[in-house]
């Protein structure tokens, strides 16, 4: 289990956020349309918000948006329609959340795939017991009609959420019933809690955490205040699932597009020493199920992150860059991480580049987004050989994201040409 390593207190009083917050609530509510944009930025009609999010999925590959109907009120969206993958939903939903003027998001986008359940069982079974970050985790999948059900304990939330993820990547699958139980072995006081919850949303650059409030009672944790997107929000509430955290409630915690512009900032990242920023990206790997931090460095030098160390999976490398990417005092990441060419499976299980081809063949079979056939795969020395064609810029970078989490694959070099009819703009 990844136990927390610091649980440092928010510079700012319980008092000073509260004024802090009513101040600008008080000053935001006496503005109008005559002052100037440097304070408070115009908010898009509901039109213009439903406008936005056409563009974007538009311009997404991988979301056939022409089934997606979009539906606007009082900076309330509603999706809706029908779609082939549960990617696709998650997707569109986090493209609405992230948009300008969203203040929340009613996702009811159905998904339209048709496979039998066994063949869907088997390979989310298969995608579970072979990703490099679950191997060792005891869990179970039942599928009814594209809906799969986890059972089994894992140790923290995070780990819950990568299970899901994983099954969610199976060609096939119209939703998760997540059921795994977490099993906290950690007693912690509502004290360390609150401490290490402000903390992470301090220093996720992701996040404007300064008017957040945050209070815990016997494990429970409740944000309330404002923030600038729903899709922060969402973040917030997840950043928030720190060890020992039984609930975490942010109906209080409400959406101000217009907080989000630099006169609510956070603070400058100037103002963060090197340790501070070190320990936020250690803090952060303890929490992502696919860095094994026991095996990386970080030094901080002039606000770029340089990464040591020595993994046994090309997307345990990948994971640790983007965890320091989001730390808040990051300018840049050198990823210095080597990928061992090693391999630990169960005894029994070949390790040949044979082997690892075949693993990596099955995985884009299950993948919902790519076909293997327009594709040719070969592993030598534990680098993964890409050929052939695909219709996207998006199904090339998809087949990295594949080929990066198949254990065996320490390096890839995908050569596959995108068909000049599908040409990302």
């Amino acid at each position: 289990m990844k136990s927390p390593g610091f649980a440092q207190r928010f510079p700012l009083s319980k008092i000073f956020v509260v004024l802090l917050s009513l101040i600008f609530v008080v000053f935001i509510s006496s503005c109008t349309q005559n002052e100037s944009t440097d304070q408070v930025a115009e908010l898009p009609s509901d039109q213009e918000v439903t406008q936005t999010i056409r563009a974007q999925l538009d311009a997404t590959t991988q979301i056939p948006s022409d089934s997606i109907s979009i539906e606007t009120q009082d900076g309330i969206v509603t999706l809706s329609g029908g779609i082939d993958n549960l990617l696709v939903k998650k997707e569109a939903n986090k493209i609405a959340q992230s948009t300008y003027g969203v203040l929340a998001v009613v996702n009811q986008l159905k998904i339209e795939a048709s496979r039998p359940d066994d063949a869907v069982d088997k390979d989310v079974d298969t995608a579970i017991s072979t990703d490099a970050a679950m191997e060792s985790w005891k869990i179970t999948s039942q599928v009814n009609n594209g809906i799969v059900t986890l059972e089994g304990v894992v140790d923290t939330w995070q780990e819950r959420q990568l299970v899901a993820t994983v099954a969610s990547g199976v060609k096939g699958v119209k939703g998760i019933n997540n059921n795994l139980v977490v099993n906290y072995d950690q007693s912690r006081t509502d004290e360390e809690i609150k401490a290490e919850v402000e903390q992470r949303l301090k220093m996720n650059s992701q996040v404007n955490s300064n008017m957040i409030k945050v209070d815990v009672t016997d494990g429970n944790v409740t944000l309330t205040g404002a923030i600038g997107s729903a899709y922060e929000k969402s973040l917030a509430q997840d950043l928030a699932r720190v060890t020992g955290v039984k609930s975490v409630a942010a109906d209080r915690l409400e959406v101000h597009p217009e907080y989000d512009n630099a006169m609510f900032s956070t603070e400058k990242i100037e103002t963060l020493t090197a340790d501070q920023v070190r320990e936020a990206i250690v803090s952060t790997f303890r929490y992502d199920p696919r860095v094994p931090e026991d095996k990386v460095s970080v030094q901080i030098e002039n606000n770029t992150a340089i990464l040591e160390g020595s993994v046994v999976n090309l997307n345990s490398k990948l994971a640790a860059e983007s965890d320091a990417r989001n730390t808040a005092g990051v300018n840049e990441v050198i990823n210095n991480i080597e990928v061992e060419h090693k391999i630990v499976v169960e005894p029994g299980v070949p390790t040949t580049d044979e082997a690892i081809t075949q693993r990596l063949a099955n995985a884009i079979d299950r993948d919902p987004y790519v076909e293997k056939t327009a594709v040719t795969l070969k592993v030598e020395g534990g680098l993964a050989k890409i050929d052939g064609t695909v219709n996207s810029q998006f199904e090339k970078e998809q087949l990295n994201k594949i080929a990066s989490n198949v254990k065996g694959v320490i390096a890839i070099n995908n050569s596959v040409e995108v068909t000049a009819g599908g040409q990302d703009t």
